[in-house]
């Protein structure tokens, strides 16, 4: 099979993959309490247990999401009770986040549900190494880029 070839269709399974995730991040599930939650609020909260004391603005750039935006899924997450408000330790006017005892029970659930998930994934995958892992990512990152990239031009492009 010609190069080419063979990259096309690298490109058509990163197009289904990205499309059966979608769709898996559409579906709310349970992480070991009654909340029903998106895989972004699942995730938000993974960050905001890494980032003890972070900040809606940090949590934007971190998500790669507008400060409006992740001050609604913020605020989500506050009516549900999983995280809270405090004034930030530096004592400068910001506001820092930080998971509540509930949001910490749906995190530590999560991780214990991706290491259970990875191990039976990778329990699968040994005839590939972790050079193979590591060549992935670097592909995966690079296009990834270029798609920002591209993105960005045309926003630039079509834009009045």
């Amino acid at each position: 099979m010609e190069r080419t070839e063979l990259f096309a269709q690298l490109m058509d399974s990163l197009f289904s993959f990205s499309q059966v995730s979608g769709r898996n991040q559409n579906m709310p599930r349970t992480y070991g309490t009654d909340d029903m939650l998106y895989m972004a609020e699942v995730h938000l909260i993974r960050d905001i247990a890494n980032y003890d004391g972070v900040t809606i603005t940090q949590l934007a750039s971190i998500n790669q999401k507008s400060k409006s935006a992740m001050s609604q899924l913020i605020d989500k997450l506050l009516q549900k009770g999983l995280v809270k408000k405090e004034k930030h330790p530096d004592g400068n006017r910001q506001v820092a986040i930080y998971l509540t005892e509930k949001g910490d029970t749906i995190n530590k659930f999560h991780a214990r549900l991706d290491e259970q998930e990875y191990n039976k994934l990778l329990s699968k995958l040994g005839g590939y190494s972790d050079e193979d892992f590591r060549k992935f990512i670097d592909l995966l990152n690079f296009l990834n880029i270029g798609s920002e990239k591209a993105i960005r031009s045309k926003t630039r492009r079509y834009s009045l």
